[in-house]
């Protein structure tokens, strides 16, 4: 099905060498495993990089893919994605050029649909302190020793033609480098992604972070709250230095209340209170919320672009977040009437959107309830909040909603192995945040109902967000702040095939439903999963007694405000080799995964240590 080709070195299916013929101050080494059976709708796969190897429409944008107006017409929208993100083409054509340190496992990964057949590549990281390249082209994958790429990505949507260098070698110095291939029958993606979970670890030290919770941390996040993003009315996302200060949803403000309420001392729990009526009052006819609230108390869209709405722009899984956020609230502070009523007027909205629509939209005007934007999986937390409304209700129509937008959601993405939208920035590129929304979902339909499927689409949605999660401690550069902290990026979430960051948390959810899908069904596998992205969230809170600093972006470096988690942990070099394993000056939605963190799940047994 395959076969190995190389000019300069050997290669079986557990490690390769290469002898340099001479002496060479920038040397590469490469081989090529050649797939000639190569189908037309061949499934590509890099762990957090390439999802059916990105084959979506390519389309030029701006900073952020913010800076654009759309034709709202059905479709227009769909599969899109940046023109420089490395992507093949749905003709065949282009190239996935990029670095293990892309990736949040070193794999790259094919599934042949037709003749039912899985492979894994599995490489090191690293050799000799510089990453390996994974270019993946219509039929050949190429592995090089370092990485060689003939376009770097740079900065969200900058391709660059840049040269890399090469390692230094000596002539008859070995170069070897371990390496697995797995070949595996495989009737389907579900299948294909259940195998990959299994082995995610296989060739690199998977040791999670453990002990990382204590009590100093957790008090300096709550001070860090109490001081820097506490508006006078709400619990807001950015702390006092961003402009952003209230997002419902998405990046925290609203969803981290119960978990502040839980865990926080008296001032914090009234504080937590305020935050739900803040959100409460501030929903519109459609029910709907206010998508944001900027520095300077205006209100502010989802979306800059999208021409006739300047400001009502709301990107539809906020509506899912702040169902879960007021059930949850309603669970743990005072009985309030008119948090009941936001919520079931939400619901309704739900329901009412997906009976005209068959799904929950990408983008909907939060004040009277029309879509802008259709398609996309943005909207698959809502399957979880209406569960939620039932279970609060009892109101068949929420469940049974619920129940056919999971069908739609589950046969139109997950199945076929891509989850798109949900990050307001990134069109609709497959992320992490919509590949949660599924494990969410699913989960809760399963505990609601106990029916079978729910349960097999929530151990696909789980195995599929795996490959999201780092399952490797990778090696910083000395010299950086990660480096110099000995970070153990084992269970660091990566944000999307666009923004080439992983990140202290899920955004934004405690993951506490994979907890429950390990209690489930028994499968230590999910445990430890939890267990790494809990545990390295600690790590990257600044304190007194650690200081984290800002170097890599600031001249001098600055030191990060106490109790404050940085969204980045770059092992990309998308931002520069000097961003690699450094962080700027800010506090944002990490924190808000950390305090839900605490409050789902450090009180339970598995947790303890």
């Amino acid at each position: 099905m395959y076969e190995i080709k190389t000019k300069n070195g050997s290669v079986c299916e557990t490690g390769v060498s290469f002898v340099s013929a001479t002496d060479n101050e920038s040397a590469f080494f490469d081989f090529d495993v050649v797939f000639p059976e190569w189908e037309e709708d061949t499934y590509v796969f890099l762990p957090a990089c390439a999802y059916n190897g990105n084959k979506m429409e390519p389309m030029e944008a701006t900073l952020n893919c913010r800076s654009y107006s759309y034709d709202m017409a059905d479709g227009d929208f769909k599969h899109r994605i940046s023109h420089n993100v490395p992507a093949l083409r749905k003709d065949g054509s282009g190239s996935i050029e990029v670095t293990t340190g892309d990736t949040a496992v070193p794999c790259v990964g094919i599934f042949y649909p037709e003749k039912k057949k899985g492979f894994l590549i599995f490489t090191e990281q690293e050799v000799k302190g510089r990453n390996i390249g994974l270019t993946v082209r219509s039929g050949i994958v190429t592995v090089s020793y370092p990485s060689n790429r003939s376009y770097i990505y740079r900065n969200f949507n900058t391709r660059l033609e840049e040269k890399e260098n090469g390692i230094a070698v000596k002539a008859g110095e070995v170069i070897s480098s371990e390496l697995k291939i797995i070949t595996f029958d495989c009737k389907d993606i579900p299948d294909f992604y259940s195998v990959f979970f299994k082995n995610r670890k296989c060739l690199l030290d998977g040791r999670g972070a453990r002990g990382t919770y204590t009590r100093e941390r957790w008090e300096a996040t709550e001070k860090h709250f109490n001081s820097l993003k506490w508006s006078g009315e709400y619990y807001g996302e950015g702390s006092s230095n961003l402009n952003l200060r209230w997002s419902s949803g998405f990046i925290g403000a609203g969803q981290n209340a119960y978990a502040l309420y839980v865990v926080g001392n008296d001032e914090t729990k009234a504080r937590a209170i305020k935050t739900v009526d803040y959100l409460v009052a501030h929903q519109g006819e459609s029910g709907f919320f206010i998508p944001c609230v900027y520095a300077n108390g205006k209100y502010g869209s989802d979306w800059r672009s999208i021409e006739g709405k300047p400001n009502t722009v709301f990107v539809s899984r906020k509506a899912g977040e702040m169902l879960i956020a007021i059930f949850k609230a309603l669970e743990v502070m005072p009985l309030k009437a008119e948090w009941e009523n936001a919520a079931r007027k939400c619901a309704d909205a739900l329901v009412k959107l997906f009976k005209k629509h068959g799904n929950f939209c990408h983008y909907i005007d939060w004040q009277d309830g029309t879509a802008l934007i259709t398609g996309s999986s943005a909207g698959a937390i809502g399957v979880a909040g209406l569960v939620k409304a039932w279970e609060y209700f009892k109101n068949s129509e929420y469940l049974e909603t619920a129940k056919e937008a999971m069908e739609f959601y589950y046969h139109t993405y997950l199945e076929k192995g891509t989850t798109e939208g949900c990050p307001t920035d990134i069109l609709s590129a497959p992320n992490s945040e919509a590949s949660y929304a599924m494990v969410e979902s699913t989960v809760a339909l399963y505990e609601a109902t106990g029916e079978e499927r729910y349960l097999a689409y929530a151990r696909t949605a789980v195995e599929q967000f795996s490959s999201w999660v780092m399952s490797y401690r990778y090696k910083f550069p000395e010299a950086s702040e990660y480096g110099r902290l000995n970070l153990n990026t084992v269970g660091s979430v990566f944000a999307s095939v666009q923004n080439k960051h992983s990140s202290p948390g899920i955004c934004t959810f405690s993951g506490d439903a994979i907890y429950k899908l390990y209690k489930m069904t028994g499968n230590k596998d999910y445990l430890e999963l939890i267990l790494d992205i809990a545990a390295f969230i600690p790590q990257t809170i600044s304190t007194d007694d650690r200081p984290i600093f800002t170097g890599a972006w600031d001249n001098p470096p600055k030191q990060q405000m106490s109790g404050a988690i940085c969204e980045r942990v770059n092992t990309s070099d998308w931002e520069g080799d000097e961003r690699i394993g450094g962080i700027f000056y800010a506090s944002c939605w990490c924190a808000s995964a950390y305090v839900m963190t605490v409050a789902d799940l450090m009180d339970k047994e598995e947790f303890s240590n």
